[in-house]
């Protein structure tokens, strides 16, 4: 009787401990996320932005998929590095000569409605991207890169020229113009996802609406929406979907950053981008800044500014370091042309040149100046000015910095103009412009100087410094050498080793006596502030991937 007394009493302690019989439920894993305002679609093929593409790179995946590495993106141990993997292809193999690229998809891929998704939605999506009709922001992704893209968007051929095919529902071919060792990193892009032919041309620019939306990346668009927000929920047909960790995905949208942060603040999200860079110091040991492909030009109208050693004294005028640090939002001083992301011939990047390409032409012509301080070049660029006004550069005269719109690119313009006032003594007057008028200043050279931001997650180092060839048409500074035309068609024949030194030679001469059409200001940063989570990633060229975060545990909050 006693030991029936006894379990009685131990079954009736567990049940009021709470104790249920059977396996428990897991925690609702939730991430909140603002990056900014509600776009106007949830089509991958007109993203561009860092908030855009972090969107769709939750819904939709390409051949390729950005996944977790194992480390850190900056110094945020929370924050990985993304690296490439498999996605939608499960192998792929390249011809001998580099130019037919095979893509084996896997069996088990499926649009989120459980609708099989085949090759030829990838066809379907790499045609529509191309499509001028369809102006996709995107576009650009191809051109050059894929055979055929370039005339279709010059109007020359029709989209279904594009050189890509399924022989079959499992395999797509890509025929590129040239051997591109990145493409399976391009690839991995959310605007070279496939696209659901059948839902879009069903429901046209609404099928890109959280009604109609079919994806096929690890998240699905919930049924039930809040207004205001974006809800997406783990994608069961999604062929991995056991390594997706958050059982919800939910965007905030907001229209300012000052509501970003406030949001942030006030416990509404537990990830934001895009917040004043100012509060860095307000947000503490949540804040961390990385760096990722683009950077700030300035450049100099060679018609309107003829003398190289004016264009020179401007270049060497302004602070890069003090610039970046004061816009603290995590770009890196630049001192040349080529982005450190760049692309070589044997897919690895440009990287940080050791070799100052700024200054090295310029320290072989005056060896007596030390060009490797601000004072040293400031000294050398006072100078350069007074040669040029002893050649009837009139001083006087204020020059002209034109920008665009918004607060960034009045604060570099701003910061460009008072380097120039302190160390030359030149009046600089800056005019902000909108899109077009802007546009149209570049166009007819109606400007001394411009900051032009300058964006291309996959350009391959050569396509900077082909800018300023005899025929391009994205030199705004109307500068022309033929000694560097001779180097750029060099460069053209050339391969490997030989390839790579001649690009490096050649960023140099731009800043040699004669040049200085252009130089690099900064290199674009990003911001975010993160609470609570371990296991996001962050992709440069892309944005940022939630598929495997999780919740920080108990330890490692308490290290933190």
């Amino acid at each position: 009787m006693k030991r029936l007394l006894a379990l009685f009493i131990m079954i009736t302690m567990l049940l009021a401990a709470g104790c249920a019989w059977g396996p428990q439920e897991e925690p609702v894993f939730e991430i909140r996320a603002c990056l900014g305002p509600a776009p106007a679609d949830l089509d991958p093929q007109n993203g561009g932005g860092l908030d855009r593409d972090t969107c769709s790179l939750q819904l939709f995946e390409g051949l390729t998929r950005y996944e977790a590495a194992g480390e850190p993106a900056g110094v945020d141990e929370n924050m990985l590095s993304a690296t490439v993997a498999p996605g939608q292809a499960a192998s792929w193999e390249v011809s001998e000569d580099g130019l037919t690229w095979t893509f084996h998809l896997r069996d088990d891929i499926c649009w989120s409605d459980g609708t099989p998704l085949a090759a030829s939605d990838f066809v379907f999506a790499w045609q529509r991207l191309v499509d001028p009709r369809q102006d996709a922001p995107a576009a650009h992704l191809l051109s050059g890169v894929v055979a055929g893209a370039a005339e279709i968007a010059a109007g020359a051929a029709s989209p279904d020229t594009l050189m890509v095919n399924a022989p079959d529902q499992r395999t797509f071919v890509v025929t590129l113009e040239q051997p591109a060792p990145w493409f399976p990193e391009l690839v991995s892009l959310p605007a070279l996802s496939p696209l659901p032919a059948s839902a879009v041309k069903e429901y046209g620019a609404k099928w890109a609406t959280a009604e109609h939306l079919l994806s096929n990346g690890p998240f699905a668009v919930a049924e039930e929406q809040e207004e205001g927000e974006l809800r997406l929920v783990r994608n069961e047909n999604y062929y991995d979907t056991k390594s997706v960790g958050p059982d919800a995905l939910i965007f905030c949208f907001k229209d300012t950053e000052a509501e970003i942060l406030q949001l942030y603040e006030n416990g509404g999200c537990d990830f934001i981008q895009g917040f004043p860079t100012a509060a860095a110091a307000e947000l503490g040991a949540d804040c961390h800044a990385l760096t990722r492909p683009g950077q700030d030009l300035l450049w100099f109208s060679c018609d309107r500014l003829p003398d190289w050693r004016v264009r020179a004294a401007l270049a060497l005028a302004v602070d890069e370091e003090k610039l970046a640090q004061a816009l603290a939002g995590g770009q890196e001083p630049r001192r040349g042309l080529v982005d450190p992301f760049a692309l070589l011939e044997d897919g690895s990047a440009w990287g940080d040149a050791e070799n100052a390409p700024l200054t090295a032409a310029l320290a072989a012509v005056y060896p007596d100046c030390d060009l490797s301080t601000v004072e040293g070049q400031r000294a050398l660029a006072g100078q350069l000015l007074e040669q040029a006004k002893a050649s009837g550069f009139d001083a006087a005269a204020p020059l002209t910095l034109i920008c665009s719109e918004g607060a960034l690119p009045q604060a570099v313009a701003g910061a460009v103009r008072d380097d120039i006032y302190a160390a030359l003594g030149l009046t600089v007057e800056v005019s902000q412009l909108d899109r077009a008028a802007f546009d149209q200043a570049l166009a007819e050279e109606d400007f001394d100087l411009a900051r032009i931001a300058w964006q291309q997650p996959f350009s391959e180092a050569e396509s900077y410094l082909a800018m300023f060839g005899g025929n391009s048409l994205c030199n705004y500074s109307r500068w022309r050498s033929l000694a560097y035309d001779g180097e750029l068609t060099q460069i053209g024949q050339s391969a490997g080793e030989e390839k790579t030194a001649l690009l490096y030679q050649a960023e140099q001469d731009l800043f040699a006596p004669g040049g200085f059409p252009v130089r690099a200001l900064y290199g674009c940063g990003c911001q975010y502030a993160m609470k609570d989570i371990t296991g996001a990633a962050f992709a440069p060229r892309a944005g940022y991937v939630f598929r495997q975060a999780r919740p920080l545990t108990a330890e490692e909050e308490e290290a933190e």
